[in-house]
């Protein structure tokens, strides 16, 4: 059985286009400005610099002399100084400090617990699949 039509289709109700809305015409005109500098913000010239001063750097280094023994009797001295005052850093107080948490055997003791949980699995019983799919609770052994 067909259904009749809905009727007549009701007026538009929509409200009529309003004037003095937000449009491309009623924006203020807004002149374009240049760049306030047509420089980059790092200058060519202080990068040139800079790269000169690392190519000089790099030549200087290249060009020194290689040392045979790094290990120079003139710098072992400052190493054995820096050694000399490393060796004697803590104080007796600070010494004894660090000491006393090195006499721990680092075993916690176990205590026994409390509180069991054993009384809550008592009497239950898994819901098997077609007891979950009928909506049936298992039968209570009790």
């Amino acid at each position: 059985m067909r259904r009749p039509p809905p009727g007549e289709i009701p007026p538009d109700d929509r409200p009529e286009a309003r004037k003095g809305e937000i449009s491309t015409a009623s924006r203020a005109k807004r002149g374009t400005q240049e760049p306030p500098s047509a420089e980059p913000s790092i200058l060519v010239g202080d990068l040139a610099a800079a790269h000169g001063a690392i190519s000089a750097v790099v030549a200087a280094q290249a060009a020194a002399p290689v040392s045979k023994d790094i290990a120079a009797p003139a710098r072992e001295l400052a190493v054995a100084e820096v050694r000399k005052d490393a060796v004697h850093a803590f104080s007796d107080a600070e010494e004894e400090f660090f000491r006393a948490g090195a006499d721990k055997t680092g075993k916690v003791p176990l205590l026994p617990p409390t509180e069991t949980f054993d009384d809550l699995d008592e009497g239950y019983q898994p819901v098997g699949f077609w007891d979950r799919l009928r909506g049936k609770k298992p039968p209570n052994t009790k």
